[in-house]
């Protein structure tokens, strides 16, 4: 990419609505003027006033056909665009930049959005786009309100009925009743997953104006949000698309988690009742045709609350003891102890027949409660077919152990959803297991014409870990799921966005005391960082996360204080992003301190986010989902063993496993003794994260790409694997061990890539370093039989290679390759090479080499790049040896021995400098007794017959050298130079049965012809 389903940066502003509705009274304080203002809104309309404020103030306008529309649903840049001139802000030129890629300076909203975006009053989605033309719904424009304007936090004596304090918007919406902004809806409800309609928003917007004071605008704009490119993987296929809705979704959906300003606890609601919003913008000449929108009510609980226990304590799943079991068995029902329950299906309203979705759906979740209530650590859903309800799930609850019964099946009813939940491990859930059972989706019975979002509908989950701990998914079958077979995730927790106006010059002292220091920058802005949000209730930990404008691999040092500012303790070096920072007891707010000369530029997340922790998913099947069989988005400590993951394929990734967190960080987990095989494009992506250990799995989907990581994820750690037909793509921080690789291909580009006692067989591994020295290969064996191209390749700069084996012929050439004269190859052994192809030796320096022998033709290894070739204490064995045909190659080839074990042809030669800007030839030692006659030189400068044409070879030393032949042959022959040819300097050389045949000109000293 990523790659969450809503990775909910949160958006905009503002606003200030109201959360009116119809049936809600207005009390306009205006006289009003008896004239129908639009042509749908009547003199009796609950909302005539206030779209008439709106429009006498220029805020908000109809169509031009009259009409106002006031049922149609808000988009998001309607949103804005009234929000923004509410405010009376000073908009943004349209010829600045705009922050987003669907919205371009000639768009009508662009002003109002990129102001809104300025002043820290929104962002946008992790892909770079705002998505204008998405819906709001009441309890998100709640959350939004609550954090864009001055309300007095509190809690409303007012409840509304249709409102848990569960729900993720609760402490919002209780805000704004408190403040006297939102009164309900008739009934005593408030319809917080009902999508804001027109009326409604100019309602809110005019209450807030003349009820509520006006925020005064910031008065430096936001720096850019921390958005790292996604990186490609390496093929057409992208990345897996960041999940729909954000702050503000298309569609009101409970299943979302958006992320909300300033602390504001949020949770996954459980329901997704379908609303099409209007897409029609009001507030701008440009118009846009509307959607009937169609509501659904909710019809089950809220999730869980937020929260978890502070992820710097770390439980290490225990080894994996059931490698025998053979992934997705059946497993036999407990023995019924006290502590069991087998779920009494007529009790609790609950259908084995595949029908009722919805009373099925509600009766598990309420003998889900009630289970756990009444103290039962084990329970047993008996065999049957359960339907879980097309808008909700299974909610699972605390210290319990599901066991599905032999022939139970969970299945997704179908739906049209382009996300949906079917288990659900939500926040603060924990020490779960879900053991047995078949999950089955309703990919082939899907609706896929539903576009809210992309339109790709790769967001319905099988089993998901929303920030869960302690969780062991065993012995499941699970398969057919639009998305995802198994979705491992953070939950988010979103404070705040600290930028460069609550930062100033200087530091703190041991004692937390303000203090000079014109290196450093701290902040000052105590209400920002405070832990007075609801989300602090039960999350003990934070984050400074995604910094700009300072070093993102650095640290900073935070500082703790109670309410009446005195110190507690303080915290140093914390990494960004990646380090849990625990928050005290008795803590009210902290400071921290940075690395930086000046705040200007400087901008940070403030997060209480909450990884999944200390999960095992072993013993399971998983199986044709579209997207991915496992997604890994936030977790820390997590083993992955003895599964088969396979046949996934459908929408990209198309991968078995896929790690990719994006703004949810994941670290320290173990995928071991898997099987992978039949997936389209992937089996396993280490897409980012760190400190991953891949071992013992055997990987075979043919033609996709086995595993492959990007810049993004460090320190993978690749050991015992088996790839057949898959291949491995390998980029930075990564230690490979002993892997086997058959019918495949493996690539390294670094840095810091190490690969060690790896075999191939009839396969290629690719060295291609993108820094010197960024790539270490050692001990690799590569038997091969004539099906592919090279054995070795080796590009890019220079890496080091270590007894590295190569036998029997490929295709083409045993090496090839550009390579790099300072790469290294020590102990390079090629034996049995393709003889009519020859070698193509890349740059390098080869230290004791072996060069053995050919089948086939007797093409030589050449020496085809421009730079540094040096071969030391190398032996060369076969019917040719060595040609150098660059004129800018540079070659010295010392302390070897060439054994020249046939009757070598004219125009053959041990050594045959064609073209070249300098040979040294030094203490060599070249035997050719098989001779059949004497019309061949065993080292020749330039061509056979090239006298009378322009030399090709300049600076030749050739010194010291045995050369032995049964015939009276040409030992050393520089008759053929080449017109221009500086003076060879032939010295110190011993020939035995051979001759000299040099040019009057060149240095002829102390030479020995016997």
């Amino acid at each position: 990419m990523n790659f969450k389903r809503q990775l909910r940066i949160m958006l905009l502003l503002v606003m200030s609505t109201a959360l009116l509705a119809p049936g809600e009274v207005y009390s306009a304080k205006e006289s009003i003027v008896h004239k129908q203002i639009y042509t749908d809104v009547q003199d009796s309309f609950w909302a005539k006033d206030a779209i008439k404020f709106l429009k006498t103030n220029h805020m908000m306008s109809g169509y031009d056909d009259g009409s106002f529309h006031p049922a149609s649903f808000a988009t998001r840049a309607e949103f804005v665009s009234v929000v923004m001139k509410a405010r009376e802000d000073n908009f943004a030129n349209s010829q600045d930049a705009s922050p987003f890629r669907d919205v371009n300076n000639a768009y009508w909203a662009f002003s109002s959005i990129a102001t809104a975006y300025n002043e820290g009053i929104l962002s946008g989605f992790p892909d770079g786009t705002f998505r204008p033309n998405n819906g709001i719904t009441r309890a998100e424009a709640a959350t939004i309100l609550k954090h864009a304007f001055p309300l007095n936090d509190g809690r409303s004596s007012k409840t509304f009925v249709d409102l848990e304090s569960s729900h993720w918007a609760y402490s919002s919406i209780q805000t704004l009743a408190s403040n006297e902004v939102a009164s309900g809806m008739s009934g005593g409800k408030f319809l917080p997953n009902k999508g804001l309609t027109r009326a409604e928003l100019a309602a809110f917007v005019t209450r807030i104006v003349k009820v509520k004071p006006r925020p005064t605008a910031t008065s430096s704009p936001l720096p850019t949000a921390n958005r790292t490119p996604a990186t490609p993987l390496p093929s057409a296929t992208p990345s897996m698309t960041p999940a729909p809705g954000g702050s503000v979704p298309a569609t009101p959906s409970n299943s979302q988690n958006p992320v909300v300003p300033s602390g504001a606890s949020m949770v996954s609601p459980s329901v997704s009742p379908s609303v099409s919003p209007s897409v029609s913008p009001s507030v701008s000449p440009s118009v846009s045709p509307s959607v009937s929108p169609s509501v659904s009510p909710s019809v089950s609980p809220s999730a869980s609350p937020i929260g978890s226990p502070s992820s710097s304590v770390s439980v290490t799943p225990t080894p994996n003891t059931t490698a025998t079991v053979n992934p997705g068995t059946p497993v036999p029902s407990p023995s019924p102890t006290a502590e069991t329950y087998t779920i009494e299906l007529s009790r609790w309203g609950i259908s084995n027949n595949g029908m009722n979705p919805v009373q099925t759906t509600l009766g598990l979740n309420n003998a889900l409660k009630w289970i756990n209530q009444n103290g039962y650590h084990q329970a047993i859903l008996p065999s049957g077919t359960y339907l879980v309800d097309k808008a909700s799930r299974i909610n699972m609850v605390s210290n319990l152990t599901l066991t599905l019964a032999d022939g139970a099946v969970i299945q997704k009813q179908a739906n049209n959803l382009e996300e949906y939940f079917t288990l659900y491990i939500g926040p603060l859930v924990h020490d779960v297991t879900i053991r047995g059972g078949t999950f089955i989706g309703d990919r082939y019975s899907h609706d896929y014409s539903n576009i809210l979002y992309s339109g790709t509908h790769e967001w319905g989950y099988g089993i998901a870990i929303d920030g869960g701990t302690n969780v062991i998914i065993d012995s499941v079958k699970v398969k057919d799921f639009t998305g995802d077979g198994v979705y491992i995730a953070a939950a988010d927790g979103f404070a705040a966005m600290l930028n460069q106006g609550d930062l100033v010059s200087g530091s703190l002292d041991s004692s937390g005391k303000p203090i000079a220091n014109s290196s450093k920058i701290r902040t000052n802005n105590n209400s920002l960082t405070s832990f007075t949000s609801r989300l602090f209730e039960s999350r003990r930990v934070m984050q400074l996360s995604y910094p700009k404008g300072l070093n993102k691999e650095g640290t900073y040092d935070i500082y703790f204080y109670k309410s009446d500012d005195s110190f507690i303790s303080s915290i140093k070096g914390v990494e960004y992003s990646w380090r849990d920072a625990s928050i005290p007891t008795g803590a009210a707010y902290f400071r921290a301190v940075f690395d930086s000369p000046t705040p200007s530029g400087v901008s940070m997340r403030f997060d209480s986010k909450i990884r999944s922790t200390s999960v095992r998913v072993e013993n399971s099947d998983i199986s044709n989902c579209r997207r991915q069989g496992i997604t890994i988005m936030g977790v820390d400590d997590l083993l992955i063993t003895n599964n088969e993951i396979h046949d996934i394929n459908g929408i990209a990734p198309q991968s078995g496993i896929d790690a990719e967190g994006d703004m949810f960080l994941n670290s320290n987990f173990r995928i071991v003794g898997n099987r992978f095989y039949n997936n389209k494009a992937y089996d396993i992506i280490l897409y980012d994260g760190r400190d991953a250990l891949i071992e013992g799995n055997h990987i075979a989907s043919k033609g996709a790409y086995g595993i492959t990581n990007t810049e993004l994820f460090k320190n993978a750690r690749i050991i015992n694997n088996t790839f057949v037909e898959a291949s491995m793509l390998i980029n930075q921080d990564v230690y490979a061990e002993n892997n086997t690789l058959i019918n495949s291909w493996a690539k390294f580009s670094g840095p810091n890539a190490v690969i060690k006692g790896m075999t191939l067989t009839d396969s290629y591994l690719e060295v291609a370093s993108t820094v010197p020295n960024g790539v270490m290969v050692y001990d690799v064996v590569s038997t091969n039989n004539n099906k592919v191209d090279f054995a070795l390749v080796v590009n890019g700069k220079a890496a080091y290679l270590s007894n590295i084996t190569i036998n029997g012929p490929t295709k083409l050439r045993s090496i090839d390759g550009m390579g790099a004269s300072d790469t290294v190859y020590d102990r390079l052994t090629i034996n049995n090479y393709n003889g009519d192809y020859g070698l193509d030796l890349p740059l390098g320096i080869y230290n004791q080499c072996v060069f053995n022998g050919s089948t086939g033709g007797e093409s030589p290894a050449y020496m085809n790049q421009a730079g540094k070739y040096e071969f030391n204490q190398c032996t060369f064995k076969g019917k040719s040896g060595l040609r150098i045909q660059n004129a800018n190659a540079d070659v010295m080839i010392k302390d070897s021995v060439f054994e020249m074990n046939t009757a070598l042809d004219w125009a053959k030669s041990a050594i045959l400098a064609q073209s070249a800007k300098k040979v040294t030839i030094l203490n060599n030692t070249i035997t050719a007794m098989n001779l059949l006659g004497t019309n061949i030189a065993l080292i020749k400068m330039n061509q056979f017959g090239g006298a009378s044409s322009a030399s090709d070879v300049s600076d030749v030393l050739i010194k010291g050298n045995v050369i032995t032949t049964n015939l009276k042959a040409k030992g050393i022959s520089t008759h053929d130079a080449g017109v221009g040819a500086e003076p060879y300097i032939i010295e110190d050389n011993v020939l035995i049965g051979a001759l000299l045949e040099l040019r009057s000109t060149d240095v002829n000293r102390n030479n020995t012809v016997k």
